[in-house]
C-alpha cells in the first residue's frame, strides 16, 4: 500500500548552484520549475528552466513523486514521506557542468518545502552511480554494490566511469542530508529521525574508505584488483597458452581462492594501509593467498612438491602439499598459511613473486619489495616485558647497535627493583629472553656460537 501526495503544477526558486561554461565562467541560475506530464505509470515529471534568459532557459527534466509506502524497505520508519526520484536528464546545448547538481538542488529544495526532511530514493541507472555517490546517496546493506563500484573507480583512473554498473535504488542517508543542505545554503532545522540501523551505517562507513582506496596509485586496491582478475593458477604442464586472460585454464576452486583474498582485504582491512601493522596485515592476506593457491593447484594436478620457478616454498617435518587443512574454508586456510609465514615462521617462502602463476601482481612496483620487508623484519629490543612474565628478576634488555665488536652481542639488563643480588637470574633471564626473540625470528645465530655480552645496568 502507498499513499501519493498531490504535486504543486509550477514553482520557482532561487538555487546556490552555479553552471559552468566550457569557458569555466560561471553562471548564477535562478530555477523555475513547471508541472509537464502525470501520468498513472510514470513519475510525475518537470521542465527545469533558468529564469534569466540571457543563459540557456532550458535545462533539463527531472521525475519525482512524493510518496510514504506502507511496505518500506528503505527506510526504517515507514510512516515518513520521501521523494523518489525517477531521472533526472540535463538537456543544455552546448553542454555545462553542474547541471546534474542544480537539478539535484532542486529536488532537494522542494523535498525540504513537502515536509519530507531530505529523504529521497533514486534508481540509479548505467554508469550514473558515482554522480549519485558523490551526492551522498548510498545503498544499504550491500557491500558488493560498493566493491563494483570501488573497481568501475580503480579502472577509469582519471577518466570517467564507462561501467553499465545495472541499476540499484539508492537512499539519502541522514548524514548526507545534513552535509547537502550545509552545501546548499539552506536554513531547516531537521527533526529526530534514523535512516539505518547501527550496523548498516558501520557498512557504509567502512565502504566509503574503500571508495576513497580505490585509485591506480594504492598498493593495496592494485594487490586486490589484481587478486579480483584470477591471473594465474593455470597447469604449466600443459602446452604454453598465449595469454594468462584466459580464465578458462584456471579451475573454479583456485580461482575462488583468489578472490577470497581479495575479499578478506575489503572486508576486515581498515583503509588507509599507512601503518606498519597495516602493511603487514595485507603481506600475511596476500602471501597467505598466493601460497594456497599454488598449492592447491599442484595438490590437483598430482604434483609431489609446491614449487614452480623462483616460487619455493615447503613446511617443516611434513610433506610440502600438507600445507593447508581441506577440511578448513578457504578464508580459514589463508589466514593460517599468511600467519604460518608470517609470524609463526613454520613455513620457509622466499618472498619471491612468482610471475607464472601471479604476472598481475609480479608487475605491480613496490609489491615485491614490501613483502620481502615483512617477511625478513626482525623487531628491535627491547620487546614487550609481557613476553618475560615467567621471570621476577628481568624489567628490559636491550641491544646496542651497532655493536662494538663484530659479531658480539651487547646487552644492557636493567632488573627488577629490589633484585640486584640475584644477577646470575638475571642474566639468566635476559639470555633466555633473547634466545626465544632470535627463535621467533627464524634467525641463524641460535644455531651457531655467538658472544654475547650483557652489562648490568
Amino acid at each position: 500500500m502507498s499513499l501519493e501526495r498531490s504535486m504543486p503544477k509550477d514553482f520557482a526558486m532561487d538555487i546556490s548552484t552555479c553552471a559552468i561554461s566550457h569557458e569555466n565562467n560561471s553562471i548564477p541560475l535562478y530555477a523555475s520549475v513547471n508541472f509537464i506530464a502525470n501520468s498513472y505509470y510514470i513519475a510525475h515529471l518537470y521542465s527545469v528552466e533558468n529564469r534569466d534568459h540571457s543563459f540557456n532557459p532550458s535545462l533539463g527534466y527531472i521525475k519525482f513523486q512524493v510518496i510514504t509506502k506502507m511496505d518500506s524497505i528503505i527506510y526504517p520508519d515507514y510512516k515518513l514521506p520521501y521523494i523518489y526520484i525517477n531521472y533526472m536528464q540535463n538537456t543544455t546545448s552546448p553542454r555545462y557542468s553542474h547541471i546534474g547538481i542544480a537539478l539535484y538542488e532542486c529536488a532537494m529544495r522542494f523535498n525540504l518545502e513537502q515536509g519530507c526532511d531530505g529523504r529521497m530514493v533514486l534508481d540509479a541507472v548505467r554508469n550514473s552511480h558515482y554522480f549519485h555517490y558523490l551526492n551522498g546517496f548510498r545503498k544499504k546493506s550491500d557491500k558488493n554494490y560498493y566493491y563494483s563500484l570501488a573497481g568501475a573507480l580503480f579502472q577509469a583512473g582519471d577518466n570517467k566511469i564507462n561501467w553499465d554498473l545495472g541499476s540499484a535504488y539508492l537512499y539519502l542517508p541522514r548524514k548526507s542530508i545534513e552535509e547537502n543542505i550545509k552545501k546548499f545554503g539552506i536554513k531547516y532545522e531537521l527533526p529526530d529521525f534514523e535512516t539505518e540501523t547501527v550496523w548498516q551505517r558501520k557498512l557504509i562507513e567502512n565502504s566509503e574508505k574503500i571508495i576513497k582506496e580505490a585509485t591506480p596509485a594504492s598498493l593495496a586496491f592494485k594487490t586486490i584488483m589484481a587478486l579480483k582478475q584470477g591471473y594465474g593458477s593455470i597447469d604449466l604442464s600443459e602446452k604454453p597458452i598465449e595469454s594468462y586472460e584466459d580464465l578458462s585454464q584456471m579451475d573454479d576452486e583456485t580461482y575462488h581462492i583468489l578472490t577470497t583474498g581479495a575479499d578478506i582485504m575489503l572486508d576486515h582491512f581498515a583503509f588507509p594501509i599507512d601503518t606498519p601493522e597495516k602493511e603487514k596485515a595485507l603481506v600475511v592476506v596476500l602471501t597467505g593467498t598466493m601460497i594456497y593457491a599454488i598449492a592447491y593447484h599442484d595438490k590437483k594436478h598430482g604434483k609431489q612438491g609446491i614449487y614452480n620457478n623462483d616460487c619455493l616454498f615447503e613446511q617443516e617435518h611434513s610433506s610440502s602439499l600438507a600445507i593447508f587443512n581441506v577440511n578448513d574454508s578457504h578464508k580459514q586456510n589463508i589466514i593460517t598459511i599468511g600467519k604460518n609465514i608470517c609470524i609463526e615462521k613454520s613455513v620457509s617462502y622466499s618472498g619471491v613473486i612468482s610471475a607464472d602463476f601471479f604476472p598481475a601482481l609480479k608487475a605491480i612496483p613496490d609489491l615485491q619489495s614490501l613483502i620481502l620487508k615483512i617477511l625478513h623484519h626482525k623487531p628491535e629490543i627491547p620487546m614487550a616485558l609481557t613476553e618475560n612474565r615467567s621471570t621476577p628478576y628481568l624489567a628490559s634488555a636491550t641491544e646496542n647497535t651497532p655493536a662494538k665488536q663484530e659479531g658480539v652481542h651487547h646487552i644492557s639488563v636493567t632488573p627488577v627493583s629490589g633484585n640486584k643480588r640475584n644477577n646470575h637470574k638475571v642474566f639468566e633471564s635476559a639470555l633466555s629472553f633473547w634466545r626465544k626473540r632470535e627463535q621467533a625470528n627464524n634467525s641463524d645465530d641460535t644455531k651457531h656460537q655467538k658472544q654475547i655480552q650483557f652489562v648490568l645496568k
